[in-house]
């Protein structure tokens, strides 16, 4: 029996430490998270180059998306870590007290602690179904970075390509205008015609219509590229140099087994397998038992039956419980919902990697067309058609043509030149879309 000294005192401490669980319940009082959303960049960085690594590197730091992707994935890391551990144990307090009738003034405290005891490994199996779904938004994270690669990889091809078509267009104006001068002044000499004159000065027109067209063209690809990698400013940016893609010949093969073994939404899939296992086994073992321990302390005055005056009393009892579930249409239900998510992963695995064969043998196919392309234009059609414009303007001049064949042979130069650069654009794009597909682990680490 506690003295009333001893009573109070202990009274002090479980006020005290209830108060301090209350508080510690509810942390972050009066604090919010940030609602700031993120700014891209206002400029590009000092000494930058305008190369697709750069342009690429940049892109990983600061896309939107990718940044999205990356947070994502560590709450799932977060939550695998507190998944599955020993559950903390429940604190509960009651207060009663009679007002009225004979039994006035009796009053009792408790005081109870509960701890959960988990039987049969569920613990390992929350944690495992925690850690497999941070592997599969690991991966998640990985093909979005593998996208934005090839995204940013596509944009800097084509501002490329934007540039170079432009660059063409104006070095056949300047080839026209060095005729328009020869022509006009074989014109006063009458050696030339009027009408070839005209021909001439509307060709001249159309080119430079076309060129005004490619520079709209070059500031909407450079507000894309410049949306990728995150700036504010959409100001043009650089024109990239010459590129260098080569046209070494690719195995369909080696690229495959590479895919199998790297491709991030393959991975996904698998891990999504793995998790969907583990929720069939979590399930079965939802049936089982579950013990807990618990201990009460009660103080307080019981009721006075005999009119004589009772003495408060304090009590203590430990007890062990157990814990059925009795809903056995609910389990089987939940038994049948996760073994038909385990079944529709493994489906979902199968149709990725059919997806994945046939992406990649179409991207082959597109990567040796363009390889054969390049090499036609660069080795045969473009030194044949630059002969024949040589060629063909001494003829012009010498009176064997007429201008309407010389100007036939400049476009065809215009478009073989065209067709070139378009075969060295497709060439890059295969092989960063292959690269994609692969999911190279260097190049899809995550976001640091």
């Amino acid at each position: 029996m506690l003295t009333q000294v001893q009573r109070q005192s202990s009274n002090k401490i479980i006020y005290t430490c209830i108060i301090l669980l209350c508080v510690w319940a509810v942390p972050d009082w009066g604090q919010s998270g940030s609602t700031d959303l993120p700014s891209g960049k206002q400029s590009l960085p000092q000494g930058f180059g305008g190369t697709l690594e750069e342009f690429i590197t940049l892109a990983i730091e600061n896309n939107p998306g990718l940044s999205s992707s990356h947070h994502y994935w560590q709450a799932s890391v977060e939550k695998a870590g507190y998944s599955g551990v020993w559950p903390g144990p429940l604190f509960s307090f009651d207060y009663t007290a009679t007002t009225s009738g004979p039994q006035t003034g009796d009053w009792a405290r408790r005081y109870a602690l509960k701890q959960p005891l988990p039987l049969f490994g569920t613990l390992g199996i929350d944690k495992g179904i925690a850690g497999r779904q941070a592997d599969l938004d690991f991966f998640a994270m990985q093909a979005r970075q593998a996208e934005l690669v090839y995204e940013v990889t596509s944009a800097f091809y084509d501002y490329y390509y934007l540039g170079r078509e432009a660059e063409t267009v104006a070095e056949n104006d300047d080839l026209l205008a060095l005729w328009e001068s020869s022509m006009t002044a074989g014109y006063k000499t009458g050696q030339r015609t009027y009408l070839d004159l005209v021909r001439l000065q509307i060709e001249r027109s159309k080119l430079d219509n076309d060129l005004q067209g490619l520079q709209d063209k070059m500031a909407v690809a450079s507000a894309h590229l410049a949306a990728l990698v995150n700036l504010s400013t959409f100001d043009s940016l650089p024109l990239p140099a010459a590129i260098a893609v080569g046209d070494a010949a690719i195995s369909f093969d080696s690229i495959m087994v590479l895919a199998r073994l790297y491709n991030p939404v393959v991975r996904s899939r698998q891990m999504a397998v793995e998790r969907d296992r583990q929720g069939v086994r979590k399930v079965k073992r939802s049936w089982w038992p579950t013990l807990s321990l618990e201990v009460d302390y009660t103080e307080g005055r019981p009721p006075d039956m005999s009119g004589m005056g009772t003495k408060n009393r304090d009590s203590w009892m430990v007890g062990v419980g157990f814990e059925f579930p009795i809903l056995i249409g609910q389990y089987h239900s939940q038994k049948e919902e996760a073994a038909s998510m385990y079944r529709s992963s493994l489906s979902d695995l199968a149709e990725e990697n059919n997806a994945l064969i046939i992406r990649l043998k179409a991207v082959h196919a597109g990567y040796l067309d363009a390889v054969r392309r390049l090499r036609l234009y660069r080795d045969e059609v473009l030194p044949k058609a630059r002969q024949v414009i040589s060629v063909g303007y001494a003829s012009y001049q010498g009176g064997q043509i007429d201008f309407a064949e010389l100007l036939t042979a400049q476009h065809d130069l215009l478009d073989f030149q065209l067709a070139y650069e378009r075969a060295i654009i497709d060439v890059g794009l295969a092989k960063a879309e292959i690269d994609m597909l692969i999911g190279w682990p260097e190049k899809t680490s995550g976001k640091k």
